[in-house]
């Protein structure tokens, strides 16, 4: 699989695995993310929110310990700052701490932007983001975004997608999973036919649904059109 570069030349893993776990089942982040860079992932989407960093950085340092070829460098690890967080004593202190814990930063980016926001931030921003981190699959397919960073986060239940994904032998499941054989599963390229993307394609016609806002968990309404 082409590892897509950003517009500062950072080459960025096209598959990625997100990091978000029941923090109240200790040892589950550490397991799964020895799990994931055992399967080959080079690209972990964390957050501080996910209060999960610490367990994060102890799978790396064993992983690295046993897996001498590979270097820090050789991950993309995509950190967040949550909403709340906006006054610049916070950011400082969400990056060092992140910094501090995951190591140093190449690329900055957003997450859950939209056109209008972005249009008005490039126009004062002194560094332009390498990325827009949004929720993206066949029921919300974000379409208009153009190029971007992408992010599925919820198992999709249809019909035509599950009789796909069994007639291909991987799981209808997202890139973020404590099972195994699902991580691994899910780290499988699978070519498609014409037909089958047609399949993909019809899944998204007239719909519009978002499994994953903002509002719910720091009650920052990103997308308020939406609900009025």
């Amino acid at each position: 699989m082409p590892n897509p570069k950003l517009n500062n030349n950072v080459e960025i893993p096209a598959l990625g695995f997100g990091t978000f776990a029941n923090v109240l089942v200790k040892g589950e982040t550490c397991a799964a993310v020895l799990a994931v860079l055992d399967a080959g992932y080079r690209h972990l989407d964390c957050a501080w929110y996910y209060l999960n960093e610490e367990e994060i950085d102890a799978a790396l340092k064993q992983w690295f310990s046993m897996n001498s070829s590979v270097k820090r460098e050789d991950l993309f690890i995509t950190m967040k700052l949550w909403p709340h967080l906006a006054e610049p004593e916070d950011v400082e202190w969400s990056l060092n701490n992140s910094l501090k814990t995951l190591g140093k930063t190449t690329s900055i980016g957003v997450s859950n932007w939209k056109i209008s926001d972005l249009e008005a931030m490039l126009k004062y921003a002194e560094i332009e983001p390498m990325m827009n981190q949004v929720e993206i699959h066949p029921f919300l397919p974000n379409i208009e975004l153009g190029q971007i960073e992408t992010t599925q986060e919820t198992p999709l239940q249809n019909a035509e997608l599950a009789a796909l994904a069994e007639k291909k032998g991987v799981l209808a499941v997202p890139p973020k999973s404590a099972n195994e054989a699902r991580i691994r599963s899910n780290f499988v390229v699978v070519d498609l036919s014409e037909e089958e993307l047609g399949t993909i394609c019809k899944a998204a016609e007239g719909r519009h649904y978002r499994f994953v806002n903002p509002k719910v968990t720091s009650g920052y309404d990103v997308w308020p059109e939406e609900s009025s």
